[in-house]
């Protein structure tokens, strides 16, 4: 199987082959997808939705909003010069020319997507797409393989700040170190979601020991240790759960590194992790009493 597309009017066909197709009606739903299989796979999310360049386009057969689940086919650029000659129906137009269209067949899901629980696809383009886990694949009577996409579910666990509630110094510190969590929990892997987490975590924990002692200087601490001071300041009143998710989230991040990895045989982090980061941080942020009563 293979689709056309039409690059002025973005018609859509279809056919078994370049030669023969029809249009159709309505037309579907298409995105540019990148396969992510390790961290420098990020980088290539396409800048340009040209198709006459793009490479992998998904073609999306259903979307239940309520689980967040999407399944479709994926169809990779079809030799080296687009566009293509095909003779076509026309849905609407009684004319049917010899459209110009750029081609793309059939992508063999089974071969590049395996094993599912390891790979996640970006859907769109580079500052404008969502991540998607890979939940399952299955061949279809067509002879193309349709795969079950799950949008990420993390972003649900961050809680709704209430600044009225964070130190009036640090307010807007923490927002930002908020926003850029919640951003890459869409668009990014799970070692850069760790980090934001890392980052965003000190300046919370940070800005609110600042309030405490009244001394700014301690946003500049490292987390871990920011951590050891706070225990100490405290002594038998340290608050353990607060304390506790913040060092989660620091060793999370330590783990992420390639070199520690290697120096203490660790596996390297996958996606539950950056999840356990995610809750950790909205478990942080409740602790510190920012949220809405």
């Amino acid at each position: 199987m293979m689709i056309g597309i039409e690059d002025h009017s973005k018609r859509f066909f279809e056919g078994s082959n370049p030669f023969l197709g029809r249009e159709l009606w309505p037309p579907p739903m298409v995105s540019v997808a990148t396969v992510l299989k390790t961290p420098e796979d990020y980088g290539r999310v396409p800048e340009s939705l040209d198709l006459r360049t793009v490479e992998l386009l998904f073609r999306e057969d259903h979307f239940d909003a309520v689980t967040r689940i999407k399944r479709g086919r994926f169809y990779m650029r079809h030799g080296s010069g687009q566009p293509q000659e095909w003779k076509a129906t026309y849905a609407i137009s009684l004319l049917a020319p010899s459209p110009s269209l750029c081609t793309f067949s059939r992508w063999p899901a089974t071969i590049h997507l395996n094993p599912p629980n390891r790979v996640q696809i970006a859907l769109g383009g580079k500052g404008a797409s969502s991540i998607w886990n890979v939940v399952g694949i299955e061949r279809i009577v067509t002879d193309e393989d349709l795969v079950t996409l799950r949008a990420r579910t993390a972003l649900g666990v961050l809680p709704d700040l209430e600044l009225s509630k964070v130190p009036r110094e640090g307010a807007t510190a923490v927002e930002k170190a908020l926003e850029g969590v919640a951003d890459s929990v869409f668009r990014a892997g799970p070692v850069a979601v760790i980090d934001r987490c890392r980052d965003a975590a000190q300046v919370a924990l940070s800005v609110s020991h600042a309030a405490t002692v009244g001394d700014q200087s301690v946003r500049h601490v490292d987390l871990w240790q920011l951590t050891e001071t706070i225990e100490r300041h405290a002594k038998d009143a340290a608050p353990v759960v607060l304390l506790g998710a913040a060092r989660i989230i620091a060793r999370l991040h330590a783990r992420a590194k390639p070199n520690e990895q290697e120096r203490r045989k660790l596996r390297p982090v996958e996606e539950s992790d950056a999840e356990a980061a995610v809750s950790a941080l909205g478990l942080l942020i409740r602790e510190l009493g920012w949220t809405a009563a």
